[in-house]
């Protein structure tokens, strides 16, 4: 529930748009630390049989190389903007029509995790 809104249907799109924001869902990556878990980080995922033998075939054609050369701030800068990304792919926020309820969902592996996340967000 949204305390001190009038009921006015442009602050509750306002709200709704805060709360699907990558500032606030970069904020909620790094306070639960997000960019170590493997459900949102790609990198930390172990690599497939098949993920492996595309990296070494990659490897003897020399394709992919230019990424090892990012600097390691805008690496790291890239890896939290995937997570945010993969965040807002899992978190959902919603209205509950003629209503100032905001409904926040989050899907991940853990029940516990997504109820953290979602509490986090809101």
């Amino acid at each position: 529930m949204v305390g001190g809104l009038a009921g006015d249907t442009v602050e509750v799109n306002s709200e709704l748009q805060v709360l699907q924001s990558r500032g606030l869902m970069g904020k909620v990556v790094d306070k639960l630390d997000l960019v170590s878990d493997p459900e949102f980080n790609i990198a930390l995922q172990p690599v497939s049989a098949l993920g492996g033998v595309k990296q070494f075939i990659k490897s003897l054609l020399g394709v992919g190389s230019e990424r090892e050369q990012v600097p390691e701030d805008i690496a790291e800068q890239q890896t939290r903007d995937g997570v945010i990304s993969a965040l807002l792919r899992k978190a959902s926020v919603s209205n509950v029509r003629q209503s100032l309820v905001i409904t926040v969902t989050v899907e991940t592996e853990e029940p516990r995790k997504s109820a953290l996340i979602a509490d986090t967000i809101v």
